[in-house]
């Protein structure tokens, strides 16, 4: 596949492939409204205390039509 994109890596601390460190994890002021096309999040919002923060974090810097993949760990039930 030919795709052009660009990945944009977003964490509360530096590491491999993070660009963006978040001072809060329920504000994420360096990116702009409706900017992203797709947002994955996998394995952390069970470690969010208001994890519905963040998902309206999510929804703000979302274009329109955007895709949000959020992946969390089953309980085992």
């Amino acid at each position: 596949m030919n795709i052009d994109f660009e990945y944009i890596g977003v964490d509360m601390k530096e590491g491999k492939n993070v660009n963006i460190v978040l001072k809060d994890a329920y504000k994420f002021e360096s990116i702009q409204n409706s900017s992203i096309d797709i947002a994955i999040s996998t394995s952390t919002f069970e470690h969010t205390e208001f994890f519905w923060l963040s998902y309206l974090e999510i929804l703000r810097v979302l274009k329109p039509n955007g895709i949000f993949y959020l992946n969390v760990p089953s309980n085992g039930d």
